[in-house]
């Protein structure tokens, strides 16, 4: 798994939701008339599906409080021997919250197969690309969980990734007009990003936009 391979495969999910949906115009709405199943909690299976492979084990809604847990046990497996750096890394590690009363979930971990106290990606999903709080906050929570297993000693041994996705649609579109209706929003996006960076070395990031000619069946 890498950075191509979950862009392209979050891209794909996204595209087999719109399907499913039967190409949901006004998806950016936030009601929907008669809508039994919400169109982000589409999404987010589709890009779920796309996720998935022999060697992974992928989780929907979980709690964040319990990576927290994860952090902990797998940083104690890599230092059986040495009681002190167990404990400095439980001490930085039960420090982070995650939202009210620290019941926050994600909407997408993958994890190793043979290792379940392993992650691979976080990942949150975003309908509505009007919503530039909501896309903000999401980063802010994956960076929050990337910084945990920095602050265990565990980011430097294995690569985690992180990913915030969101889609626009918009029947007869062409292209310019998308890009145009998503600059304001990519730059603000990228703005936050360097921010984030610029006190975190560590941390590599990018923002990207993909253009897709979708249809109907």
């Amino acid at each position: 798994m890498n950075a191509h391979d979950i862009v392209q495969k979050i891209g794909a999910g996204i595209q087999e939701a719109l399907q499913t949906c039967q190409l949901f115009l006004g998806a950016e709405q936030i009601e929907f008339e008669n809508a039994k199943i919400h169109p982000e909690y589409v999404t987010t299976i589709k890009v779920a599906e796309q996720l998935t492979g022999p060697d992974v084990v992928v989780c929907l809604e979980s709690l964040m409080k319990t990576l927290r847990c994860d952090a902990i046990k797998y940083a104690n497996m890599m230092n059986l021997n040495d009681k002190n750096k167990r404990n400095n890394y439980y001490k930085k590690a039960i420090k982070y919250k995650f939202g009210k009363n620290d019941k926050k979930r994600l909407d997408i971990l993958v994890k190793n197969s043979d290792s379940p106290t392993v992650p691979r990606l976080f990942a949150e999903v975003k309908l509505f690309y009007t919503n530039k709080k909501g896309i903000l906050n999401d980063i802010d929570r994956i960076f929050h969980l990337l910084d945990m297993y920095r602050a265990t000693g565990i980011i430097g041994n294995i690569s985690i990734y992180g990913a915030v996705s969101f889609h626009i649609l918009k029947e007869g579109a062409n292209a310019q007009v998308l890009l145009r209706k998503t600059s304001k929003l990519m730059e603000s996006i990228n703005g936050h990003l360097l921010s984030i960076k610029k006190n975190n070395q560590w941390l590599k990031c990018l923002a990207r936009k993909e253009l897709s000619d979708f249809r109907a069946l």
